[in-house]
């Protein structure tokens, strides 16, 4: 039992880069998560997409997870984003 415990006493921690890694990581999903209550729940995402306004807080529950994830993907989209085009065909301007 002693020499189990020598063992577990002397054994090195991990490398210095797999500590600075899981750092990094860690800072990428607490921003994640920051942006992503902001996006979900502070209605961000109805700037993308419109019928994102009137979504349901289940939803935004569901795609919370996501946006941690994707978040500079949707920070990018957020920042160039511009109503979706209205479609502008032949028919849409018929007389009804």
């Amino acid at each position: 039992m002693r020499v189990l415990l020598a063992a577990v006493e002397t054994s090195p921690g991990p490398p210095p880069w797999v500590e600075g890694a899981a750092a990094i990581f860690g800072a990428y999903l607490l921003v994640g998560f920051c942006f992503g209550l902001l996006f979900a729940f502070g209605n961000f995402a109805s700037r993308i997409d419109p019928a994102a306004a009137h979504a349901t807080p289940g939803f935004r529950f569901i795609v919370l997870p996501g946006v941690t994830i994707f978040w500079p993907y949707l920070l990018f989209r957020w920042l160039r984003a511009s109503l979706p085009p209205e479609e502008n065909s032949a028919h849409r301007h018929l007389p009804r």
